[in-house]
């Protein structure tokens, strides 16, 4: 079967079961299955597809007819301009966090302290994946990031996406309940002798994105999120 009667099959059916872009939906799903970038699509939809990438590209669209995320699907998720791993052990970064990023760095830009990043501590809460932390340590080259969150799950994710992006070195993961510690739990006054320069000199940011939406919205929001 060539790569065109798949697309136009399974955009059909992604159609049917209401998803807003259904055609590119398809294509993403559709290179990745295929392994080849979605240009690839474009220049050659008369190319057959392997049998083994068609049966694996229907189950995909089965699974996102039934509104699996996409992002689950693929293994990854675009956020900030980079890569990051995710699936069911941490939410899916969203397009609007980024402006959080922009907030940072702005903030940055005004206090002039890029001349001085070994003096910037970031302290990413709830970190997931690490979108956060990960990108505000890629963003400032010098600075040194903790990334605290209560599932040692999400941290696993969140210290791979560290090593792809190569900050790993200037990172350190953390699992805290922050609802259960009375006492600061962030900065210790007795830091270990090796961890000593991970904590705040001058510059500290505090970052979070933490579960926001009230039970009212939650009902009304897409099946997407409200279920994955």
């Amino acid at each position: 079967m060539t790569v065109e009667t798949l697309l136009r099959q399974a955009a059909l059916r992604l159609k049917q079961a209401g998803i807003g872009e259904p055609r590119a939906e398809a294509e993403l799903l559709l290179a990745f299955a295929l392994n080849k970038p979605r240009e690839y699509l474009i220049a050659h939809p008369e190319a057959p597809a392997p049998s083994a990438s068609a049966r694996r590209f229907r189950a995909l669209i089965a699974k996102r007819a039934v509104r699996h995320p996409i992002a689950y699907l693929v293994g990854g998720k675009e956020f900030y301009g980079r890569s990051f791993l995710v699936d069911r052990r941490v939410l899916i970064p969203r397009p609007e966090t980024e402006t959080l990023i922009e907030a940072v760095l702005e903030w940055c830009r005004k206090s002039d302290v890029r001349c001085q990043m070994s003096d910037v501590f970031v302290l990413d809460i709830g970190t997931g994946s690490g979108a956060i932390g990960l990108t505000l340590a890629a963003e400032l080259p010098g600075s040194t990031a903790l990334l605290a969150d209560v599932s040692e799950r999400a941290l696993r994710v969140a210290r791979n996406n560290a090593r792809r992006l190569r900050v790993a070195a200037r990172c350190r993961f953390k699992k805290l309940d922050i609802l259960r510690h009375s006492q600061n739990p962030f900065f210790p006054s007795r830091a270990k002798s090796d961890d000593r320069h991970f904590w705040p000199v001058r510059k500290t940011i505090v970052a979070a994105n933490l579960q926001y939406l009230s039970e009212v919205t939650w009902r009304k929001i897409a099946p997407d999120i409200r279920r994955h």
